[in-house]
């Protein structure tokens, strides 16, 4: 079973991937600005729904996706993709091109070359799950400036109630991924979101994406890796003009 959010009935219809530890509360203001804009908006919770069959990956979260899109009847979308979730629509736009209208990159890369967070995160894990504490400070560490303590609260909530396993799985798939040599065989166009105080995803990771992608605008927030949420609407604006130009009549 998939948990999901589907919001609005309209054009174009945006399928969003969160990523790891995070919840989908990173789109809530994006959703509702999009449906406000006439369109479709699709949230996967993918670390807290049943195991996909390609397991807790970027290939699972891909073909997830791809299912969950035949379910809700949609054929093409443009699917954002936030960290984890923006190697997943790496994924899901080589495997499925057909399906893609075009992709969202928020703060990620084609590899985790050279991102020490991940790295860190990923020893850290294979010592032993994350207690309450090592969640707050993970999720915390994603900011520039610190969040509110509700908001922590509200998004330690959700993430306790997930498998350590996914974490685990999904850390360690992202880190055996260098999607770098593949980024020219996408062809939909790419809209790249670069956080300028990102801890994790550096300058380096967001150059690769625009060099190695065909059709590709970039464009760089205040903010470090939680970039919807540090400046939704700077944010929203961006996507929701990208999103436009897939608008069907």
């Amino acid at each position: 079973m998939v948990s999901f959010r589907d919001v609005g009935d309209g054009s174009p219809s945006v399928i969003f991937l969160n990523g790891n530890f995070c919840t989908i509360k990173t789109w809530e203001r994006a959703m509702l600005h999009l449906t406000d804009r006439g369109m479709r908006s699709v949230a996967i919770d993918y670390l807290r729904s049943e195991r996909p069959w390609g397991g807790w990956s970027a290939s699972g979260v891909a073909d997830m996706t791809r299912d969950l899109m035949d379910v809700l009847e949609v054929n093409r979308a443009v699917v954002v993709g936030h960290s984890f979730g923006g190697i997943s629509a790496l994924v899901f736009a080589l495997r499925y091109p057909n399906r893609t209208a075009g992709i969202g990159l928020v703060a990620t890369g084609a590899t985790t070359e050279g991102q020490t967070v991940h790295g860190q995160l990923v020893q850290r894990l294979r010592r032993s799950d994350l207690d309450r504490e090592q969640l707050c400070e993970t999720y915390n560490g994603f900011w520039a400036e610190r969040p509110s303590e509700h908001l922590v609260e509200e998004a330690v909530n959700q993430l306790t109630k997930v498998r350590p396993e996914a974490f685990r799985e999904a850390l360690e798939s992202a880190g055996r991924l260098d999607l770098r040599p593949q980024l020219p065989l996408i062809e939909c166009p790419a809209l790249v979101c670069r956080g300028l105080l990102d801890e994790g995803r550096k300058k380096v990771h967001a150059d690769q994406l625009v060099a190695g992608l065909r059709k590709v605008s970039l464009h760089e927030f205040d903010t470090g890796h939680m970039i919807p949420l540090e400046d939704p609407a700077g944010f929203n604006l961006v996507l929701a003009t990208f999103a436009d130009e897939f608008r069907e009549e």
